[in-house]
């Protein structure tokens, strides 16, 4: 009993099974974007001094263009070659990117905090959340009749 326990444990199975669930993956994708978009932040404005808000903007267009490719054929493993995907991708990013930049003012003039990066952690999260499910729902979404 003990041996099958450590063997299916340290097998790697359950990791692979894991990594089958779409919640997971977008998770996965997510943390890797948000971890290069916040080194991207941090670097040019609490080190270099730029403006946030630019900042903002320039991390937002290339973690959507990383997160489009990592969600469209890894995450949702969708073969669909359709340019109005990756505008619905785009105008859903654009709304959640919306909501990162309405919280992270919010925060800011809220909130005295010496470090940036801070509102930008807190306001990535909310809107990752609700990125997660207007992505499944309307972008990448499975219909009745493809395998997809």
């Amino acid at each position: 009993m003990i041996s099958r326990v450590f063997n299916t444990i340290f097998s790697f199975k359950w990791i692979k099974t894991l990594l089958q669930q779409t919640i997971l993956k977008f998770g996965l994708v997510g943390l890797f974007s948000f971890a290069t978009g916040t080194m991207i932040f941090y670097f040019f404005v609490d080190i270099l001094k730029y403006n946030p808000t630019l900042f903002l903007c320039i991390t937002f267009c290339y973690t959507s263009i990383q997160n489009f490719i990592l969600d469209k054929f890894w995450v949702f493993q969708n073969k669909e070659k359709s340019k109005i995907q990756f505008v619905k991708f785009f105008g859903n990013s654009l709304f959640c990117f919306g909501i990162n930049f309405i919280i992270f003012h919010a925060l800011k003039f809220s909130l005295d905090l010496p470090i940036e990066t801070i509102y930008s952690i807190i306001s990535t999260l909310i809107a990752a959340i609700t990125n997660y499910f207007l992505t499944k729902k309307f972008v990448f979404k499975k219909d009745k009749y493809t395998k997809n």
